[in-house]
């Protein structure tokens, strides 16, 4: 197994979205990718084809939505599963505290405070094993209506790579 992006997740807070999805694999016939996704762990595919939160959702102050989502080892040997997430935060709701993420991927939560890149988890995953990928999102109680009118963007990436001994 080589090193690959196998699964990216990207969201879109104004309207409280989060889509999975995979590079397409340029094969003749249909292999399965080494990294599956599931909504709820029983039915598993390369992307996740509706938003883990709704496109209706509305935040107000004092918000806390959770939502998970789960990862498997599909390779065959054991791994290393990277998550790392991507802040685009171009109104400043996230640096300013008027909104809290948390990413939980290895047993312990990890707040996310500024745009830019943050490493989240990097765990060993054996073969077949499942892995929740949890996400938390809080607006603050003393948010203004102007941080409700703010919007962020993130992305959520998996990486499944060899396991070195």
């Amino acid at each position: 197994m080589t090193g690959r992006l196998a699964v990216l997740v990207a969201g879109s807070l104004l309207a409280g979205l989060i889509l999975v999805s995979a590079p397409a694999q340029a094969a003749p016939t249909r292999m399965w990718a080494d990294l599956a996704v599931s909504r709820e762990g029983r039915v598993w595919t390369e992307h996740l084809t509706r938003p883990i939160f709704a496109t209706s959702t509305r935040w107000v102050p004092g918000d806390v939505r959770t939502r998970r989502f789960f990862a498997r080892n599909q390779s065959g040997e054991d791994a290393r599963l990277s998550v790392a997430v991507r802040v685009f935060d171009r109104t400043a709701w996230l640096s300013r505290g008027a909104l809290r993420m948390f990413l939980r991927v290895d047993g312990r939560w990890r707040r996310i405070t500024f745009a830019g890149r943050t490493g989240v988890g990097n765990l060993r995953v054996r073969a077949g094993e499942v892995v929740p990928v949890i996400i938390r999102i809080r607006m603050w109680p003393s948010a203004t209506a102007v941080d409700a009118q703010r919007s962020m963007r993130f992305v959520v990436k998996l990486r499944l790579t060899e396991e070195r001994r």
